[in-house]
């Protein structure tokens, strides 16, 4: 990968020792700041409800590879945690965000939707509560049509603004970045500019990224950015695993250099 082998690395190595040695390496720390000590307190019952239905919904995806017959068990215990402190009226955004996605893992999107919508309206800090709000409306709009089918900058409204919020979170989702791609492909309007440069954002962070480079490109490519879409299309076919989508690449890079039109 370097142009040169394991011998050349040694050798190299060596001759740098002596230089490396001649004078100390100093690390000068800064100067600490003083800060108030953190209060310790006992977790609240939503805190612990939380906390621990968290761990129980991470264990169902686990559970769904790897013993699919004991997964409605776990499912049922994540969700036992998890509402005893909504039933009396606990609406912590935390809270909602983990039945929301409690329900996704669980392969119930209908009865997630509420809790997502919910949590979303609260200000909650998940990005994966926008994303899978947005994914769900998304689906929704594409859902028993034409896959041609193409909508106006209002019906997608609803699967954008979501978006805009997840990739100002961290950590940053690629899967946020590539449906921001699918919505403003699937939309008559150009994107703004402000979608626009979260796409190129999208393309820096996620070049190497197959599941999202491809949609990513077609969207700039769209936008009018074909310089960035050629760059990222020419770094991405180097990590495609596989010759079919590294087709679809390099098909498209070429239709680019050549002018063509970038279609969904």
């Amino acid at each position: 990968c370097f142009g040169f082998g394991f011998s050349d690395l040694r050798d190299r190595l060596n001759d740098y020792l002596p230089l490396a040695l001649k004078e100390p390496l100093k690390l000068e720390p800064a100067p600490r700041r003083k800060t108030a000590p953190p209060e310790i307190r006992e977790a609240t019952f939503t805190e612990r409800s939380r906390l621990t239905g968290r761990w129980e919904r991470l264990e169902i995806s686990y559970v769904q590879q790897s013993h699919p017959d004991y997964a409605g068990s776990y499912i049922a215990q994540a969700r036992r945690t998890l509402v005893r402190p909504y039933e009396p009226g606990d609406h912590d955004p935390g809270l909602l965000a983990e039945l929301g996605l409690c329900e996704i893992d669980a392969g119930a999107p209908q009865e997630a939707v509420g809790f997502l919508e919910q949590a979303a309206a609260a200000g909650t800090n998940r990005p994966r509560v926008y994303y899978e709000l947005a994914r769900l409306r998304f689906a929704g709009l594409m859902g028993g049509g034409a896959a041609n089918r193409i909508f106006s900058a209002a019906d997608m409204a609803p699967v954008v603004e979501p978006l805009r919020h997840a990739i100002t979170l961290t950590p940053l989702l690629p899967e946020a970045f590539g449906l921001l791609a699918d919505a403003w492909l699937r939309t008559r309007e150009p994107a703004p500019t402000g979608d626009v440069a979260a796409l190129v954002q999208g393309a820096r962070n996620f070049a190497l990224n197959p599941v999202v480079s491809y949609r990513l490109a077609l969207a700039l490519a769209r936008s009018g950015h074909r310089a960035e879409a050629a760059e990222l299309l020419a770094t991405g076919a180097e990590y495609v695993p596989d010759d079919a989508a590294r087709g679809r690449y390099t098909q498209l890079l070429a239709a680019l250099e050549k002018g063509a039109p970038a279609k969904p």
